[in-house]
């Protein structure tokens, strides 16, 4: 991911930790082929970034450039992760029907 702003940005150790553990969680959970739903380190992978996020913005504030690039992480993940949830519904379920 590129970050958001240019220039030098300063890094927390622990909110870097917490967003590689869960881009590596992220990676293991997907799978090779768009229609197949991931696995559950996916979402273990979402929970760790906004753990990330609470962290960036207690070092940092919540307009910082980082917590934003991990904003930003997450949203990007929370979408790849939306496609996967739609594909594993089950259309004949009609507590599911109002849904889609």
């Amino acid at each position: 991911m590129t970050p958001l702003c240019k220039g030098p940005v300063p890094e927390c150790a622990e909110a870097a930790a917490l967003e590689a553990r869960a881009r590596e969680l992220d990676a293991k959970g997907r799978r090779k082929v768009w229609y197949t739903v991931g696995g559950p380190e996916r979402a273990q992978a979402t929970e760790l970034l906004k753990e990330a996020i609470s962290v960036a913005e207690f070092v940092f504030g919540r307009d910082h450039s980082r917590t934003a690039d991990l904003y930003y992480a997450l949203a990007e993940q929370l979408e790849s992760r939306y496609g996967e949830l739609y594909l594993s519904l089950d259309e004949s379920d009609p507590e599911l029907v109002c849904l889609l």
